[in-house]
């Protein structure tokens, strides 16, 4: 990963590869995000599986994060979720194939 950093220049582009080689290893995973710390949000900085126009400029409090409430907001830590209906109920997305989907479960990792 680092050699891509240094070939590739673009930070974006780096991110998108972190995501892609994540979901790689998880053969289940369907949907994924890399979300970037501003301030007190998280903000999108990479995505797969969702409609561009669902998630384009979306942003989250970091309180209302699911690593943040999964964690206590001890926000070095990775958190997996089996089952989110524990947090309350299964968010609602809008998939690239144009199908709503909820997601059910999810692990959170920091990138430090």
């Amino acid at each position: 990963m680092s050699q891509s950093v240094v070939n590739t220049g673009d930070i974006n582009l780096f991110y998108q590869m972190i995501l892609t080689k994540a979901m790689e290893a998880i053969p289940s995973a369907e949907l994924g995000t890399v979300l970037l710390k501003r301030g007190e949000f998280l903000e999108v900085s990479a995505q797969s599986g969702f409609r561009v126009d669902s998630i384009k400029g979306f942003r989250i409090p970091l309180s209302e994060s699911f690593i943040y409430k999964a964690t206590k907001g001890r926000l070095s830590e990775i958190a997996k979720i089996d089952d989110l209906l524990t947090m309350g109920e299964y968010p609602k997305i809008s998939s690239n194939d144009d199908e709503d989907k909820f997601i059910r479960s999810t692990i959170t990792a920091p990138i430090l």
